[in-house]
């Protein structure tokens, strides 16, 4: 009887089905034809490895590995849907208790599960938590709201421990998803953890304390680690090696992180594979060096690893290494071989079954990418570049290559260009000398490991001895600090390329895999099949690039309350305020993250209407910030305010930063197509600016940007009445951008026979009763209105007459604190108007 032939690596289509079940769940419903052209594209790359292996098309085996990855499929679809209708049935009951209660009426209880310090207090996470009012808590039968997610509660502290039950008193919130394009997606984080909503607590207290935990002392063990390193170290090195050892970056100075990232070397300051490798394979061969037997020092070693992860955090990076760590302890005592893709595929199940959302993470996916890139692209150049020769005694490279450089590039080059994707989706840019500076920093990293943990260990013994065993360490990190500020003074050290969008990402690794199958598949690598996998590994690359669309895209940006709309053309891009009295940090986390997520470092000018500090704070943060990366080629501002204390400092700060500044009025011209040339010219008493273009194109789809107000005759009582009116047209499109007008303004514009009939109006003062007049809407007929306002601003905006107006002239309405960033795009005949949180399939949560 013939034996039947066993699927080979089972785990492998399991956690992919279970991957690509999860992300269609998550990102692709609805979407049939991607859904069928994923089916499409895994049954395709199935039967083209049969026919490649030169066997039948459907072999039995075929249809056994089909079937496991189909069940992956499905299951991973069923564990992503279970995990957001739970998580969204919390978020939903939390907006229903925000919109019944207000911010200060609720109590909620529930059992601590983890408790980290944040600034001001502590971030507490809850679980089994139950909500009620406080009037009702004395009463015999109170109504109670059972919340079936996790809740991240933000109180002063009480010395609770973990497996506490606790109550809290203060106001429950929705957690809000990304409101611009390239912000942080802090909602999906929290869902990661199975957190679905957030409390902001007055008042803590515990119903009933935890006894003896695990955890609990850990933590108190964490610690006090952390005090002995900050007694043996300097204090720049305490931050880094507190992160390095302990997995604590709450002492971690911003800056160093953000060199760190900027040369693609941040993973060295959190506990990854690298960290837990070195640590327990140390251990393990030191145990083993002892005497002790394969079984007993897999054992011990892999004790040491679970207590060591649980201390530091349990992050994916951490459970991943830990948990392949383990597997490879377990093979050695059994004598079974060790296979690295079924312990990398075996690890991602056991997470992303658990934890689904765990898939749209950082952490998750660069820890795991950088090991698939060794295994799947690394390993096959290895033994491609092994094939071509004959390896020296324990070195798998030819001998006619610098075996372990040789490895070692092939190794790092293979990790970036496997983590490249989810580098440019989370941070928009490519560290260029990041390839060569892993080759520097990798290997001395375990001296610095070696060195903290040795001065933990002497340092309550004596101090001298502990600092003697850190200084190899020092000195390492003080040539880390020196090589990140070299590299990054280098020409074109950081690359700011933009995000790419999912299908870019996924056909990506599909032509990076196929390459990989054509140069190391066979047995000759040179001529055609050679050339042909480059070819692919450069056209996946160029995927990833921005894909410039043509026409105008218009971006009214959500900075709450204020001001911020975005221009861009294939050929310009422009500015046109951007501030808020409302979000203190919006230059750094809203700003800046959507310039780049876009690929941009330079914007040809910025427009300041007016002096209000929610419409300036964001360009104020570019030109007080030149290392953020973005430069500013042309301040404008209002000839009408020219003198004043506030555009003097405006001034003065685009000085600093190499930016010219310029003056304008009625009847100037901003920038439209090709480079800018500045001109000033004196009229009467007032100097105002007029930018000419280099190109002077003309026809459809040109765009033309003229100011229209204020005159120079026109009386300023306040600095709203200074606000800049810019009328933008392309082809057909007309667009009218009013900045904080006001009705006496409104009137100037109506009496000077400025107005005809508008495609779209941002509606002046953020729809204050003091704006879009009926006269002045009447002759706008505008047929989209967008109001940029704050949720819950203390102003009332927008007022509800003027909706009403805008109404009446038959004009839709586009808010932004409803829809987050609002895109317009034209080609100057069509025009397509959407929200990014309607398009993201989101809603703004704390409504």
């Amino acid at each position: 009887m013939k034996e039947e032939k066993q699927i080979k690596r089972p785990l492998l289509y399991l956690t992919g089905g279970l991957v690509l079940g999860e992300t269609i769940a998550l990102w692709m419903t609805g979407k049939g034809v991607l859904f069928g052209l994923a089916l499409a594209l895994a049954v395709v790359l199935l039967l083209c490895k049969r026919r490649l292996a030169g066997g039948p098309f459907f072999a039995l085996d075929f249809f056994k590995a089909a079937a496991v990855f189909f069940f992956g499929w499905v299951l991973g679809a069923a564990c992503m849907k279970e995990t957001e209708l739970r998580l969204l049935k919390t978020e939903t009951l939390a907006l229903e208790l925000y919109r019944e209660g207000g911010k200060k009426d609720y109590v909620l209880e529930g059992i601590l599960e983890k408790a980290d310090d944040a600034s001001g207090g502590e971030k507490w996470t809850l679980r089994g938590c139950e909500v009620l009012r406080p009037e009702e808590t004395q009463e015999k039968e109170t109504v109670r709201v059972s919340l079936p997610g996790k809740v991240l509660c933000y109180v002063d502290g009480c010395g609770a421990a973990a497996g506490s039950r606790v109550r809290i008193t203060g106001s429950i919130r929705a957690i809000k998803p990304p409101v611009n394009p390239g912000e942080y997606n802090f909602r999906y984080a929290c869902f990661s953890k199975g957190i679905g909503c957030q409390f902001y607590g007055e008042t803590a207290a515990v119903l009933k304390k935890s006894g003896w935990s695990l955890s609990g002392r850990l933590k108190e063990l964490r610690k006090s680690l952390g005090k002995r390193l900050e007694l043996a170290a300097e204090p720049e090195d305490a931050g880094i090696l507190k992160a390095v050892l302990l997995g604590d970056r709450g002492d971690l100075d911003p800056e160093v992180y953000e060199r760190y990232r900027k040369n693609g070397i941040s993973h060295l300051l959190a506990i990854s594979g690298l960290h837990m490798s070195v640590l327990g394979m140390g251990l393990w061969k030191l145990l083993r060096k002892a005497g002790c037997g394969r079984g007993l020092s897999g054992f011990l070693s892999g004790g040491v690893l679970i207590l060591y992860g649980i201390m530091t955090g349990g992050s994916p990076s951490v459970f991943r290494a830990v948990f392949m760590l383990l597997l490879s302890f377990l093979a050695d005592w059994l004598g079974r071989t060790y296979d690295l893709i079924s312990a990398l595929c075996a690890a991602a199940f056991c997470l992303l079954v658990t934890q689904p959302f765990l898939l749209t993470q950082a952490a998750f996916q660069l820890s795991f990418l950088a090991v698939g890139g060794i295994v799947f692209l690394g390993q096959p150049l290895l033994k491609a570049v092994w094939a071509s020769g004959r390896p020296p005694a324990g070195v798998s490279v030819p001998s006619n290559v610098s075996g372990p450089v040789c490895q070692a590039f092939l190794i790092s080059l293979s990790v970036q260009v496997f983590t490249l994707p989810a580098i440019l989706y989370h941070s928009f840019e490519i560290p260029i000398y990041g390839i060569f500076l892993n080759l520097l920093v990798i290997p001395p990293m375990a001296w610095v490991l070696y060195s903290g943990l040795s001065a933990m260990a002497f340092v309550s013994v004596s101090r001298t001895a502990a600092v003697f065993l850190l200084g190899g360490g020092h000195v390492i990190l003080r040539f880390y600090e020196w090589l990140c500020r070299a590299v990054l003074g280098l020409p074109g050290a950081v690359w700011c390329v933009g995000r790419p969008q999912i299908w870019q990402i996924m056909l990506y690794y599909v032509l990076i895999l196929l390459g990989v199958r054509i140069f190391c598949g066979g047995k000759k690598r040179r001529g055609l099949p050679g050339a042909g996998g480059c070819f692919l590994w450069l056209f996946a690359f160029l995927l990833l690039l921005p894909i410039k669309t043509g026409g105008l895209t218009v971006t009214f940006l959500d900075v709450g309350q204020g001001d911020g709309i975005f221009l861009e053309t294939e050929e310009w891009n422009l500015l046109v305020d951007c501030g808020s009295s409302q979000n203190k940090n919006l230059g750094e986390y809203s700003l800046v993250p959507f310039l780049k997520s876009r690929g941009l470092t330079f914007l040809d000018a910025a427009v300041v209407t007016h002096g209000d500090k929610d419409h300036i704070s964001g360009i104020q943060y570019l030109l007080e910030n030149p290392e953020t990366g973005i430069g500013i080629g042309t301040l404008i501002m209002p000839a009408a305010g020219k003198g004043e204390e506030i555009y003097e400092e405006l001034e003065r700060q685009a000085r600093e930063a190499g930016t010219q500044t310029v003056y304008i009025g009625r009847g100037a011209r901003l920038p439209a197509a090709g480079e800018n040339r500045v001109e000033e010219k004196r009229t009467g008493e007032n100097r105002t600016g007029e930018i000419r273009t280099g190109k002077n194109r003309t026809g459809r789809g040109t765009v033309r940007i003229e100011c229209l107000y204020p005159s120079e005759e026109t009386l300023c009582k306040d600095r709203n009445d200074q606000s800049l009116v810019l009328l933008l047209t392309c082809g057909r499109f007309r667009m009218l951008l009013t900045g904080d007008l006001e009705e006496s303004g409104e009137r100037e514009l109506l009496e000077r026979g400025d107005l005809r009939p508008v495609t779209v109006l941002k509606a002046g003062h953020h729809g204050s009763a003091t704006s879009s007049g009926g006269p002045f809407l009447k002759a706008l007929s505008p047929a989209q209105a967008v109001l940029s306002y704050g949720e819950g601003n203390r102003y009332g905006h927008p007022d509800r007459q003027v909706v009403e107006r805008l109404k009446e002239c038959g004009t839709e309405i586009w808010e932004t604190a409803e829809s987050g960033a609002i895109k317009v795009r034209t080609d100057g005949k069509r025009v397509d108007i959407r929200g990014f949180l309607q398009a993201a399939g989101e809603k703004k949560g704390g409504k």
